[in-house]
C-alpha cells in the first residue's frame, strides 16, 4: 500500500527523477541521504532480508523528498513548481516546530538562552561564534525544520526528548502525533489505512 502510493505520487517521483542512488558497504548505518545521494548499506545484515532492505529504501526515499522540499519551500522559497498541498503541509510542519520553541522559551528556564546562543551560533561569522554548551543539543536540533524533522524521524532519543519538551511546555496533546500527520499530509498519504499509518510510524518514520 504504502510503496505503491508513493509511486503513483507524480510529484514525488518528478522529486527525485535526479536522485542517484549507491550501495556502500562502508556506511555505519543502514543508510543515509545527502543532497541528491541515496545510500544503501548492502552488507548490513539486515538488508540482505529483504523486506528490511525495502524499509530502509523507503526510509531514505522519504529522507530526501522530505528533506529536499522543505529546504526549497522554508528556506529558498522555491515554490512555484510544488503543488500547494505540499506547500501547505511544508508550513505546517514548521509551525508545529514553532509553536513548540515558543512555548518552550516562554515555560523552561533557561531554554531562550539555550536558543539564542544557537541562533548566533549558526548565524554569526566564524570569528564570532560563540561556544554551544552541552545543554544546547536539543535547541540546535530544533533550529531548522529540517533538521527537526530528520532527526524525529530517524532519532529515538530525540523523539524522547521532544515529547518531554513539549510536555514541560504545557503543550496539548502529542507533538509526534501532530508532526507524523502533518508529515503524512507533506507525503501525500493522508488517507492510509490503520495498518499501514502504524507501519509507517514504527518502521519507516
Amino acid at each position: 500500500d504504502l510503496a505503491s502510493r508513493l509511486l503513483n505520487n507524480s510529484y514525488i517521483l518528478q522529486s527525485l527523477s535526479n536522485t542517484k542512488l549507491e550501495y556502500d558497504e562502508k556506511l555505519a548505518g543502514k543508510g543515509n541521504y545527502r543532497a541528491g545521494l541515496m545510500r544503501i548499506n548492502s552488507k548490513k545484515g539486515e538488508i540482505r532480508d529483504i523486506n528490511r532492505f525495502e524499509e530502509t529504501l523507503l526510509h531514505e526515499i522519504i529522507h530526501g523528498y522530505t528533506v529536499d522540499n522543505l529546504k526549497s519551500i522554508l528556506r529558498d522559497n522555491k515554490v512555484e513548481d510544488i503543488p500547494q498541498e505540499v506547500i501547505a503541509a511544508a508550513k505546517k510542519i514548521d509551525a508545529i516546530r514553532r509553536g513548540l520553541l515558543y512555548s518552550a522559551k516562554q515555560s523552561i528556564a533557561g531554554f531562550k538562552d539555550s536558543l539564542d546562543r544557537v541562533e548566533k551560533f549558526m548565524t554569526a561569522e566564524s570569528q564570532n561564534k560563540p561556544q554551544l554548551q552541552p545543554g544546547d543539543q536539543l535547541a540546535y536540533r530544533l533550529f531548522s525544520p529540517w533538521e527537526y524533522v530528520t532527526m524525529a524521524t530517524t532519532n529515538d532519543k530525540f523523539r524522547e526528548d521532544l515529547e518531554n519538551l513539549n510536555k514541560q511546555s504545557l503543550q496539548k496533546g502529542s507533538i509526534l502525533e501532530k508532526l507524523w500527520n502533518a508529515l503524512l499530509e507533506f507525503l501525500g498519504l493522508k488517507n492510509l489505512s490503520q495498518l499501514t499509518k502504524d507501519y509507517v510510524t514504527s518502521e519507516i518514520f
